[in-house]
């Protein structure tokens, strides 16, 4: 791993598709490269791009029986983001996932990843290494005994 110098010259390289030669360089002074297999190598360089998404957040699971959530702020609400040229473009959310267990009877903060998505919802793959976390506060308070009977009887009305 040592003797050796693999690389490829990009210093005069724009955008695009290209092929290019593989260089080798020998550190030993004793050994003579006379032959490099490949020979070129596919590069695909574009231009970096940076791009500003809103932060959506998006509950799973619900808090405790009897509570609810009473709303959410999450800290960055917008993150900038540094891409390829084609990733930027397919980028167009960033997704958080605020998981309830079922258990929470207070409002807490933690801090959860969020996810570069396309417009379909799927994660775009040249982000998926990037770590964004984002810190959501959770307000959790107990439901309202009144609404939950008023529910009630416009849920019997409606029957009838």
């Amino acid at each position: 791993k040592k003797d050796f110098e693999v690389y490829v010259d990009l210093k005069n390289a724009g955008e695009g598709e290209f092929k290019t030669e593989i260089l080798v360089t020998s550190k030993n002074p004793n050994v003579t490269v006379y032959e490099v297999s490949p020979e070129e190598i596919t590069v695909s360089l574009e231009i970096t791009r940076e791009k500003t998404l809103l932060v959506n957040v998006v509950t799973e699971g619900t808090p405790a029986e009897g509570f609810e959530i009473g709303g959410m702020e999450w800290d960055p609400e917008k993150i900038e983001i540094k891409g390829p040229k084609t990733a930027i473009q397919k980028a167009k959310k960033i997704i958080v996932k605020a998981e309830l267990r079922g258990k929470e009877k207070e409002s807490f903060t933690k801090k959860f990843m969020a996810e570069i998505v396309d417009e379909k919802g799927i994660p775009v793959e040249e982000f998926q290494k990037e770590k964004y976390e984002i810190e959501i506060t959770v307000e959790v308070k107990k439901k309202n005994d009144e609404e939950d009977k008023n529910d009630q009887k416009n849920d019997q009305k409606s029957i009838e």
